[in-house]
């Protein structure tokens, strides 16, 4: 090795060890504050040095679009109805993003400075918007139909699902019982009367039937029903009456997550069956996320697992290997995972393919820190050329401490 070679190994080296862990130097210094994804592609809002950056992703390079955008403020919400993205956040912004174009609907809305976008809800071509006052947390929501906004009607509820065709589904309390109700984008009509009583509901959709998790009390004890909606009227399903945890949905079953026993076991559920199957730990899920070949289940800080329809895998050290931290979310953009981990500096994000993990968190800093190029393109592990051999490195280590030892 030339003695060129080794003052530039060395210099390197000095710099590393005596740089600041700062938003500059990589892995966990910048915030993630929202995710979408759609498309094939996902929208990242990023808090980054005290500024909003809104950056996307196509599964290669990341792009910083915040330029082209013009946010004003932390984005809060990113949601993608199948055409397009709306991106939401503080001072009443809320923009919409096509992949090539972007369109400013913030005074449409009409919020104003106070009001932050907190939630947004497609079903086709209409969403429906909520939003929260930051001064008395007053609730707020419109409605857009893809050109213009109208209000809210009276009554709707904040759990809506997605029906299709611009229809949305909610829970409504009537006197007599508690009901099923539809809102088209114009008006809200009651549909079916829910067959069982329950003290509290969570909706879920499939793309096929809404799954009703149906939570109430026997005998002061807790228990959840599954009830199946199409439209027209209730189906239970065949599930113990145990209650649940987490559920999600992978193409012709569902995931749960339940607790029976003291434990927290898992059970697959079918239309017309349901199986039970060992479960990787007897504590809860944190996190079920699923893409029609498989499901991966967190435990956030516990350990992450790979279940294909009959038993559980380990991922939790290839997990370890790639990024440290605890799983806060797990997002399937119809090509590719993204997995966010937590860690105290801030987020780390990771690519998951089906077979590997891959820490891409120094790849969205560049974004930022490169002035080279708009575009940051993840580099190939074969086109990184060392430039200090490992047992250089190890020498020169030694040979530094030891002259600050004597330094010193």
């Amino acid at each position: 090795m030339s003695s060129l070679k080794i003052y530039m190994c060395a210099a390197a080296l000095m710099l590393y060890l005596l740089q600041p862990l700062n938003a500059e130097t990589g892995a966990g210094s910048d915030s993630v504050t929202a995710v979408g994804c759609g498309g094939g592609l996902c929208l990242l809002g990023v808090y980054h040095s005290g500024e909003s950056r809104l950056v996307k992703y196509d599964g290669h390079r990341f792009e910083d679009l915040s330029e082209k955008a013009g946010f004003d403020g932390l984005i809060t919400v990113i949601a993608w109805n199948g055409d397009y993205f709306l991106i939401g956040g503080d001072n009443g912004r809320l923009y919409k993003y096509d992949g090539t174009r972007f369109r400013d609907l913030s005074e449409m809305l009409g919020w104003g400075q106070n009001v932050q976008v907190q939630e947004i809800i497609p079903s086709g071509r209409v969403w429906v918007i909520y939003g929260a006052s930051v001064a008395n947390e007053r609730v707020f929501s419109r409605v857009f139909d893809g050109e213009g906004f109208s209000d809210a009607p009276p009554g709707l509820a904040r759990e809506l699902i997605p029906a299709g065709d611009g229809r949305f589904w909610f829970i409504c309390h009537k006197n007599g019982g508690d009901r099923v109700c539809e809102y088209n984008g114009t008006a809200i009509a009651e549909v079916a009367e829910i067959p069982y009583a329950g003290l509290h509901y969570r909706p879920f959709w499939n793309g096929e039937y809404m799954l009703l998790v149906v939570d109430y009390t026997e005998n002061g004890r807790k228990h959840s029903r599954l009830l199946a909606f199409d439209g027209n009227g209730f189906t239970e399903l065949n599930y113990p009456p145990a209650p649940v945890a987490e559920i999600a949905w992978n193409g012709n079953y569902w995931l749960v997550n339940y607790r029976s026993d003291g434990k927290y076991k898992f059970g697959v559920v079918y239309r017309d069956r349901f199986a039970e199957v060992d479960a990787p730990l007897d504590t809860g899920a944190s996190a079920i996320a699923c893409n029609g070949d498989y499901c991966l289940v967190s435990y956030r800080c516990d350990g992450l697992y790979r279940f294909s329809g009959a038993d559980f895998e380990n991922l939790s050290t290839d997990l370890k290997k790639a990024g440290t931290g605890c799983v806060s979310r797990i997002i399937w953009s119809g090509n590719f995972w993204l997995l966010l981990l937590q860690e105290e500096r801030g987020s780390v994000v990771l690519k998951y393919d089906g077979s590997a993990f891959r820490d891409i968190t120094p790849f969205l800093t560049k974004t930022f820190t490169s002035k080279a190029a708009e575009k940051f393109p993840e580099s190939p592990p074969e086109e990184r050329k060392a430039v200090c051999g490992p047992a250089m490195l190890m020498l020169l280590t030694a040979l530094i401490l030891a002259g600050v030892r004597k330094a010193i």
